[in-house]
């Protein structure tokens, strides 16, 4: 019996603790599109920066904001794992996080970038205030034809708040970027 407690805390002693990881995530904001899982369609998301870059597909990362996913539809859902068995991953959806509250307007667009279903495709696109949290805006759109661009909202962060939000059109994007 003595033995077998020796064991126990032999094992308990070897055993390290286990803690949480030392990685800090910081990001004050997040920009989520979703669309049907099932949709062949190519969707990108884009976010006008008040310094005037823009962060989509072409430019995905910059210095307080990054887009996280590059979704292509159904045609990025196929994973082919180094002993050749195939994966399927039916989500259709692209994160960009915003790390810093930079003052100015800040512009959030879509663009349908392949239309490869027919009938519209419904995106969703949502922005999400983090320290502290707090939905932005939350907005659904139709999208019908290639190249179509529809700004989702924009808004300006003044003295750390979000302020005046509306969703004028300005576009973001010029269609020869893409490679």
């Amino acid at each position: 019996m003595g033995l077998f407690l020796l064991l126990i805390i032999a094992v308990v002693l070897v055993n390290p603790e286990s803690k949480n990881a030392d990685i800090k995530l910081k990001a004050e904001f997040v920009i989520t599109l979703t669309w049907p899982d099932e949709s062949k369609d190519d969707i990108d998301l884009m976010l006008k920066l008040p310094n005037g870059l823009v962060v989509n597909f072409n430019n995905k990362d910059h210095t307080f904001a990054a887009l996280d996913r590059d979704d292509l539809g159904q045609k990025s859902d196929k994973i082919v794992l180094p002993d050749g068995e195939i994966i399927i991953v039916k989500e259709n959806f692209e994160h960009i996080t915003i790390r810093r509250k930079m003052a100015g307007e800040h512009i959030v667009n879509a663009v349908l970038w392949a239309k490869r279903d027919s009938g519209p495709t419904t995106a969703n696109i949502k922005v999400e205030q983090l320290n502290p949290y707090k939905l932005i805006y939350a907005k659904d759109m139709v999208f019908n034809e290639t190249k179509q661009e529809e700004t989702a909202v924009r808004f300006t962060i003044r003295n750390g708040k979000v302020e005046d939000v509306s969703s004028m059109f300005e576009s973001v994007l010029e269609f020869d970027e893409r490679p």
